[in-house]
């Protein structure tokens, strides 16, 4: 596919060693999630993954639900080293080795990917109302691009605003605030000399910089877009609050642990 940057995606083949999880949701980080899919930690099946738009007949490797088992790993990871994959990818590899195996077909909503067939637009005006994620794939990504406030409509263009809705909404910049100085706080410590030890309290409880008028306490930010290289990944299990679930994996839980996380690279 003269795609070298999916040489990366075959560490997808470690999820399958991360035994110290009982289900893994994984999550490629080009897709944006519209709403939290917990319901796949219980599905059953040691495997699910939504048809690829490409063709059908296979899976897409952007989303998948999986139990880790170090007997695929190995197996996974000799077939890696064959080089026997049809795209040259991850996904070929993961295909090929789950062709005769039992796994779920999840439905597309779970992986939907925009396209240009002549019967995605009205399937999508049909069944938008059900979707969970969206996945960019390719090259070119949102965040690679300039929003247009005159882009033709379409299915297309309404994923993307979806994406950067949910970008605006959890990591956009905040807008800074500078607090005055100088001569003005000379002279009101003239006349309030605790002044200043209240503006300190005041932010230092609320971990704002005087500069600018952003938090600096790691809690309030979330894992950045810039994920889409980060192929370690961010790990969510259920035991944080429902809008943002926060596990990050602690080793100290073995297998049969039930613990279970999302992972996102």
């Amino acid at each position: 596919m003269n795609r070298g940057d999916l040489l990366y995606a075959f560490t997808k083949i470690a999820l399958w060693r991360q035994t110290q999880f009982r289900k893994i949701v994984y999550i490629d980080a080009d897709v944006v999630t519209l709403r939290a899919p917990d319901e796949l930690f219980d599905l059953p099946d040691s495997f699910a993954a939504a048809p690829d738009v490409g063709w059908p007949d296979i899976f897409n490797t952007g989303v998948m639900v999986l139990k880790p088992y170090m007997g695929d790993y190995w197996a996974l990871k000799t077939l890696a080293s064959s080089g026997d994959t049809f795209d040259g990818a991850d996904q070929g590899l993961l295909n090929q080795y789950f062709e005769h195996k039992d796994w779920h077909r999840l439905s597309f909503t779970y992986n939907t990917t925009p396209s240009a067939n002549y019967q995605y637009e009205p399937a999508y005006r049909y069944y938008k109302s059900r979707i969970s994620m969206v996945h960019f794939i390719g090259k070119e990504k949102p965040w690679m691009t300039t929003r247009s406030k005159n882009a033709a409509p379409g299915a297309f263009n309404e994923l993307l605003y979806r994406w950067w809705a949910v970008y605006d909404a959890h990591f956009q910049a905040p807008v800074c605030l500078s607090i005055p100085l100088g001569s003005v706080e000379d002279d009101l410590l003239t006349f309030f000399p605790g002044l200043r030890l209240c503006l300190r309290s005041i932010l230092a409880s609320l971990d704002v910089s005087p500069a600018c008028g952003r938090t600096t306490n790691p809690r309030y930010y979330q894992h950045g877009t810039g994920s889409t290289s980060h192929n370690d990944g961010a790990r969510h299990g259920r035991n944080a609050s429902p809008s943002r679930r926060a596990n990050q994996g602690d080793s100290s839980n073995g297998p049969g642990s039930g613990t279970q996380g999302f992972l996102s690279t």
